[in-house]
């Protein structure tokens, strides 16, 4: 006798629509046609039939199903010299459970797939206007924080999964970032995506690679004091700009589609005040005493223009990897790369070699008169 998981035929309701499963339970239930044994062994004659069991309902195969739902199975498993056949209740063997690194894989393949990479290849989404933290240059490398952020994680998931990893950067809008993930044309993002209720309806984030906060500048002889800037320039799809909506609505935005959009719009007085986190504002100040504007305007210096802190009515940004909701095995790897990134140190090594201190919080808030 095959011994198997079993489950006795009396727990079994009537069965209906199932021939196979109907004519063992007429079996069972009909000592004269069929008996069950005390560890769920149906038994009953080859010869069997009458008025309630039509020769259309006898099983003829060795093994049949019985319950879709519960994954068993009828199951012959031998033929005596009296004329009865034997049969057991067993449930199917279990499917074997899909790894950890096989989900993973699967996740990242949909993004191979749409922008039709090679299966050791991944796109990561990143700025590529953000001196810094991601800036493409003129050779078309990617430089910056988040860069090489981006470079660490891959280079770590690669080694979870057995795989070696090469990644390519996109570039979206920052009004596009979102829909990039949505849409599979990365696998995750590093590029100034803060965590805010309104973005987690469709992207998760890991745990931050950088805090940072929300800033005006304006002209220092202007005098504007925070809020009362009348028009402002701010990036479009920004949590900036939600943020400004929400608790400013009497403010004129006017949306950019760069940090340096911003900054002209402000600088040939299209606008009083430009509304950014304070490491953009950090860098594009760099920029200015670095003679980046000075053809256009010859005579600017960082010292004319003024950061303005909004600390007291924005709360500080964490920024994260935003990963697609539908990618919860991609999430989780990538958030336990970065809790182990900043426990050892990487992650703070990689902010202070790039100018962002720690975490960003000691990038010298202006003054703030709320």
């Amino acid at each position: 006798m095959v011994e198997a998981p079993t489950k006795a035929v009396s727990e079994w309701p009537f069965p209906t629509g199932n021939p196979a499963k109907a004519f063992l339970a007429i079996s069972v239930m009909q000592p004269s046609v069929g008996q069950i044994s005390s560890k769920g062994v149906a038994t009953f004659p080859s010869t069997a039939r009458g008025p309630t069991v039509p020769p259309s309902l006898e099983p003829r195969l060795s093994e049949v199903p019985v319950s879709g739902d519960d994954q068993q199975t009828l199951r012959q498993v031998d033929e005596v010299d009296s004329g009865h056949r034997t049969f057991l209740f067993a449930s199917k063997p279990p499917q074997k459970e899909t790894s950890r690194i096989d989900k993973i894989k699967i996740e990242l393949s949909r993004a191979r797939i749409r922008e039709g990479l090679g299966e050791n290849v991944i796109s990561v989404c990143v700025g590529a206007d953000n001196p810094g933290l991601s800036l493409k240059d003129r050779d078309g490398q990617y430089r910056g924080l988040e860069v090489d952020v981006a470079k660490l994680v891959v280079g770590e998931l690669g080694d979870a999964i057995n795989q070696m990893l090469e990644v390519v950067f996109v570039s979206p809008s920052l009004g596009d970032r979102l829909q990039h993930l949505e849409t599979k044309r990365c696998v995750f993002m590093a590029d100034l995506l803060t965590n805010i209720p309104e973005r987690r309806e469709v992207v998760s984030f890991t745990s931050p690679y950088l805090v940072i906060h929300e800033e005006l500048l304006a002209f220092r002889s202007a005098n504007i004091t925070f809020p009362n800037c009348k028009v402002l320039a701010v990036a479009a799809g920004s949590a900036t700009e939600v943020r400004y909506k929400e608790k400013f609505p009497e403010i004129r935005q006017v949306l950019t589609e760069s940090n340096g959009d911003g900054l002209e719009l402000l600088l040939n007085g299209t606008v009083d005040c430009m509304a950014n986190d304070n490491i953009v504002f950090k860098e594009l100040l760099e920029k200015i005493d670095q003679g980046t504007y000075r053809g256009a305007y010859p005579e600017l210096k960082s010292s004319d223009l003024e950061r303005i802190s909004t600390n007291n009515a924005f709360p500080l940004k964490p920024w994260g990897l935003g990963v697609a909701n539908d990618t919860p095995w991609l999430l989780k790897e990538l958030t336990a790369i970065m809790i182990y990134a900043a426990a050892d140190g990487r992650l703070d090594a990689l902010r202070q070699e790039h100018g962002f201190g720690d975490g960003g919080f000691s990038l010298e808030p202006g003054k703030c008169s709320l």
